[in-house]
């Protein structure tokens, strides 16, 4: 179950990619977040896809606020 949630979240944030190239190091931070995502699933550890929710959380966020 956990290993389909953080696939969904991959699959949200890869095509929002081009779209947060308006703000500096938005791209990046979904970069980092997809990195860390492909390492948790592959190396099995809850610690990193734990931290990889909480950036994604983050950077969702930040871009309601800057949409509203």
């Amino acid at each position: 179950m956990g290993i389909g949630i953080l696939a969904i979240a991959c699959i949200v944030i890869a095509p929002v990619m081009p779209m947060m190239k308006i703000v500096p190091f938005f791209a990046t931070s979904s970069g980092a977040i997809l990195t860390i995502s492909g390492l948790s699933l592959i190396a099995g550890d809850g610690l990193m896809a734990l931290l990889a929710y909480i950036l994604t959380t983050l950077v969702l966020v930040v871009i309601v606020c800057q949409v509203w």
